[in-house]
């Protein structure tokens, strides 16, 4: 993709040097632009659209205040599609006028043009107001009668800035983490490097630092263990499809291939000593599972739903399996297995950002987190029979968190923050730790 610079944005811009419209983030020829009144806006975002955001955003050096601030007004504007119609005389992704002297109509159809405009006004207008909101950038630049929409359309513009960051580089940073215990004081943790191979640290009364473990990753990893120096990491592979790779106590093995077609990240949990189930979200957006019995693998099976991320699941018994994963609109959903059938899907509310995590502390008891509507790390639990509320946790998560317990009354939680550090915070005697910083991911 082509590198948009502050200079040559600014040169174009005072040149008229962009002389192609963009319709849906495509290219069209200029003799094409006319204005008028939209009858409809698409109810969703062009992906085109907001990779060129995001992009020429990076390019610009945008604060991730001042990206959110882009995707915001983008949203609230044409939901991040490049509209060739508007109020007035207003196009583009930004709704920007031409009798405003924003640029003439083909180059407000250029979403490079039009991001370029956008963030060189916001950077220095956020570096001069450093308390500012987002909301409140995007309204300096917009200048909307409607303000307050801004800030209101926070939780879809982060999720729209992660799928963007995921267009552009592949990051393996906003896949998160994955993280699992084999026994008291002991975790590891798992991440996609930026090579695409599985990277692992661990604590073990201290931090360890990362070692490289080969593959080619496509989602963020998932773990497991059934046994004391057991680890069994699961992830999506470079066709879709789910890969393996375990430790066995002394070394670890290669990759295996088991098939299938992944749309999301993979999840694990295991309920006895030999025994392993798999969870992903399928072609169609509905539940997946696979299982391991001790001996062999079975084929996929489908458990139905319609997800909109990546599942999580933990076990807090012999044969209990409970599996989470985002709604439709947005809220908390949640499966389980009894030992004998499944349930249906039940609604646990919440306004969730990313794929929630979930982990056991014992025998009835669950851990869910997520992300909430403005980034920070949300909590709710499980226990003798009855879900509490959600609590905030604060933080400014630009990742889905990953949870973990190594024993009754501890949980870590680990997610990476806007910025790209990972971040670690621990209950344990009743009391949640600060935030901490870990060393910078791989």
């Amino acid at each position: 993709m082509t590198a948009y610079t502050r200079r040559g944005i600014l040169a174009l811009a005072a040149t008229g040097g962009i002389g192609m419209a963009v319709f849906g983030g495509r290219p069209t020829a200029a003799a094409d632009v006319s204005i008028a009144e939209c009858t409809s806006i698409p109810a969703t975002h062009d992906p085109e659209v907001i990779a060129i955001v995001y992009r020429v955003g990076v390019d610009l050096g945008a604060s991730s205040r001042v990206m959110l601030s882009a995707f915001e007004a983008g949203w609230v504007e044409s939901r991040m599609n490049n509209l060739p119609c508007g109020d007035r005389d207003s196009l583009g992704v930004f709704q920007q006028r031409p009798s405003q002297g924003w640029g003439t109509p083909e180059q407000i159809l250029d979403v490079a043009f039009a991001s370029g405009s956008f963030f060189t006004r916001a950077i220095p207008w956020a570096a001069d107001h450093p308390s500012a909101t987002a909301g409140q950038i995007a309204q300096a630049v917009q200048r909307s009668a409607f303000p307050e929409r801004y800030d209101e359309s926070e939780a879809v513009a982060l999720s729209l800035i992660d799928e963007a960051r995921r267009l552009v580089d592949g990051s393996s940073l906003v896949d998160g983490v994955g993280v699992c215990a084999w026994g008291v004081r002991r975790l590891d943790l798992f991440a996609r490097a930026g090579s695409g191979a599985l990277a692992h640290r661990w604590f073990d009364d201290g931090w360890f630092g990362w070692e490289g473990l080969g593959g080619g990753l496509t989602s963020a990893p998932a773990a497991a263990s059934w046994a004391e120096r057991r680890l069994d990491v699961f992830a999506r592979g470079g066709s879709g499809q789910l890969v393996h790779k375990w430790f066995d106590g002394s070394s670890w093995s290669g990759w295996s291939h088991l098939g299938g077609v992944l749309t999301s990240a993979p999840a694990a949990a295991s309920w006895a000593e030999r025994r392993l189930d798999v969870f992903a979200r399928g072609g169609s957006d509905q539940l997946v599972h696979k299982w391991f019995d001790g001996s062999s693998w079975s084929g996929w099976s489908h458990l139905g739903g319609v997800l909109t991320s990546a599942p999580a699941a933990a076990s807090w018994a012999e044969r209990r399996l409970d599996v989470f994963a985002r709604g439709g609109s947005g809220q908390l959903v949640h499966k389980w297995f009894d030992g004998s059938s499944w349930s249906g899907w039940s609604h646990l509310g919440g306004v969730l950002t990313s794929a929630p995590a979930v982990t056991s502390q014992g025998p009835g008891r669950l851990d869910v987190f997520a992300r909430g509507g403005s980034g920070q790390l949300v909590h709710k639990w499980y226990v003798n029979g009855e879900w509490s509320g959600w609590e905030h946790l604060g933080g400014t998560l630009g990742s889905p968190p990953t949870a973990c317990s190594w024993s009754p009354g501890r949980v870590d939680v680990f997610a990476v923050d806007r910025v790209d550090r990972l971040v670690h915070r621990w209950f344990q005697d009743g009391d949640w730790s600060p935030w901490e910083h870990l060393d910078a991911m791989p």
